[in-house]
């Protein structure tokens, strides 16, 4: 039995790209595995920054409360205060006009005049007994005071310390914003590559399924319907083809015309009969007379885009099943893509 060398070619060619597959495969799962870890640290990161703001939002609420404690004790205290100087005010005069009483008694004794002992004595015990509950009432406000302003002194530094953890926590929130807004740029961009990846991969596959023959024949290409397009764009079906100006549509290859009209949510669809059983159909919306049985050569000018579209789709049908197209299109389309 001979060497098939048709049959080594295709084995070959189904090694090769196995082996493609298998390593862009192997990317995928590299690229893949890097932006699922940079998810889940964006989503960490987003809760840390939540329970941050939570955080910084009761801390806010407990500054605010002290501060209002201490307005409150401040106005308490002046208003103690200002009883407190009242009452010894009070005090000072009692002991003054005791002392009072007590020259002009002696005074009285040394001048040999009739003293009203009793007169005097009741006189001292009044002024005794209205400078003694002054004196209690003093001791009694400058407790208070004291008291007052112990606890005002505490608040004070919890509001220092509250202060200092705002301060702090609103450093740390705005190192972890920084953070987290370039871990989701940095994110948004590993998305942006993994998508560009996977459309450069399924390209790609097409190219390397394209560079693989498929044993179609060069005289069996077909060349693009447009001269002039900015992207060829392949699906498992047909391909659509995007441009950015008004231009004419030609014939891909040699052909007779076999449809042209109008398809409800198609637009235009115009399909050539390439014989050996192969047609190629086009769909979108642009401007066409040609006839039915109109004979075409590669080349030939079947109509013109208009303003209402910038792709135009192209599809390879044979047997009246479709091709996957990109296979039937020569280079100079397959280059683009």
């Amino acid at each position: 039995m001979g060497y098939d060398s048709s049959r080594g070619e295709m084995d070959l060619a189904k090694l090769v790209l196995t082996t493609s597959c298998l390593l862009i495969f192997s990317a995928k799962l590299l690229a893949s595995s890097d932006l699922v870890q940079s998810r889940n640290e964006v989503m960490k990161l987003g809760a840390r920054l939540n329970s941050l703001e939570r955080e910084l939002g009761q801390n806010n609420n407990k500054y605010l409360t002290s501060i209002e404690k201490i307005r409150l004790i401040e106005t308490d205290i002046v208003s103690y205060q200002e009883r407190l100087d009242v009452v010894k005010a009070e005090v000072q005069k009692r002991h003054d006009e005791l002392n009072q009483i007590l020259r002009a008694k002696a005074l009285a004794l040394v001048e040999d005049e009739v003293v009203q002992v009793e007169k005097f004595d009741s006189i001292l015990e009044m002024n005794k007994e209205k400078s003694s509950a002054a004196m209690k009432e003093a001791e009694a406000l400058d407790k208070i005071v004291m008291s007052f302003q112990e606890r005002l002194s505490l608040l004070k530094q919890d509001e220092e310390d509250l202060l200092k953890l705002t301060l702090d926590l609103e450093s740390k929130k705005k190192q972890m914003t920084d953070i987290y807004l370039e871990k989701v740029k940095f994110n948004q961009e590993l998305e942006n590559k993994m998508q560009k990846q996977k459309v450069s991969s399924r390209l790609s596959a097409i190219k390397r399924s394209e560079s693989l023959g498929l044993n179609i024949k060069p005289s069996l290409k077909f060349a693009s319907p447009l001269a002039f397009f900015s992207s060829a764009l392949p699906s498992e079906k047909g391909v659509t083809f995007k441009f950015e100006k008004l231009q004419p549509i030609r014939a891909p290859r040699e052909g007779r015309v076999i449809y042209n009209g109008e398809l409800a949510n198609y637009g235009k669809v115009l399909m050539i009969d390439h014989g050996d059983d192969i047609r190629t159909v086009m769909l979108g919306n642009f401007q066409s007379s040609l006839g039915k049985n109109a004979a075409v050569n590669a080349g030939d000018i079947l109509g013109h885009t208009d303003e209402r579209t910038d792709s135009l789709y192209f599809e390879v049908r044979k047997k009246n099943i479709a091709q996957k197209t990109i296979h039937w299109m020569d280079t100079s389309v397959a280059g683009k893509i």
